[in-house]
């Protein structure tokens, strides 16, 4: 009879042993993927930003072209409050550009540091399996030990 309490005790200290290492690795690699994701969101935000502040700027050239065009035809010498207001047009596009610009930095840096977050997650979850495991490990042992003892 004891022979029989002794081999469930392994078996069942052995598929918890192995259940444990086997989710702290399924944990680690669901965080790897979010990392993975996260690098990629990253790598997307800088380049749309980038896109958004091309756009910016080729609409200000325009738009600045057509200020200048409108106040030509008008007959107005590009001086004074005329060219005041070109330079500070030419100020606010420039201004979005570089707000586009740094939009795309910001959200960027937010998905690095929740890819970084995940890495340090996914490491956490395979040292919890293997620290789960051992346990289980030494909960059989112990077990097993009070079988022999009793």
């Amino acid at each position: 009879m004891a022979w029989i309490a002794v081999g469930i005790t392994v078996a069942s200290t052995a598929a918890s042993a192995i259940g444990s290492a086997q989710e702290g690795e399924a944990k680690a690699r669901a965080s790897e993927y979010n990392q993975s994701i996260q690098n990629r969101q990253a790598t997307a935000a800088i380049a749309s930003a980038g896109e958004t502040e091309r756009r910016v700027r080729v609409g200000g050239k325009k738009a600045l072209g057509g200020i200048r065009a409108a106040v030509s035809a008008s007959g107005i010498n590009m001086e004074g409050s005329a060219m005041d207001v070109l330079e500070e047009s030419a100020t606010n596009v420039e201004m979005d550009a570089l707000t586009a610009k740094h939009e795309g930095a910001m959200k960027a840096w937010s998905y690095r540091e929740g890819a970084a977050l995940s890495g340090m997650e996914a490491s956490n979850a395979r040292t919890a399996g293997g620290f789960n495991a051992a346990s289980s490990v030494l909960g059989g042992a112990s077990k097993l030990y009070g079988i022999y003892k009793g």
